[in-house]
């Protein structure tokens, strides 16, 4: 009887050490498992930030392009209103010597309105 209780004994400490061994291995599995998540994880943010910089680089480059557009526009505005001025001032020289408004608007592309307000 002591004998048997002596290997029951040893039954349960080999059963539980047997338990104990398979949830350490499931444990070692889900934490195998759990690397290589973290692992793609790591690969998408990587790649998702590739790309961030790839727009950013993008949008810094078109930055500059409207940087660009901006000032050339800019100038081209600037040209526009002194060109503009020429002619009123030329619209104006012409009427001052009493040319008829007709005349100035076919010289200068100005309305007659325009004409009759210098």
């Amino acid at each position: 009887f002591a004998e048997d209780e002596y290997l029951q004994a040893l039954i349960d400490r080999d059963n539980k050490i047997s338990f104990f061994k398979e949830q350490l291995d499931n444990t070692k599995e889900q934490l195998d498992n759990t690397k290589e998540q973290l692992d793609n994880t790591k690969e998408q943010l990587d790649n998702t930030k590739e790309q961030l910089d790839n727009t950013k680089e993008q949008l810094d480059n078109t930055k500059e392009q409207l940087d660009i557009e901006i000032e050339l526009r800019k100038k081209k505005d600037k040209a526009l209103n002194e060109k503009d001025n020429v002619i009123f001032d030329f619209a104006k020289t012409l009427k001052n010597s009493g040319l008829p408004n007709i005349e100035i608007q076919q010289k200068t592309g100005l309305s007659i309105e325009i004409i009759e307000k210098l």
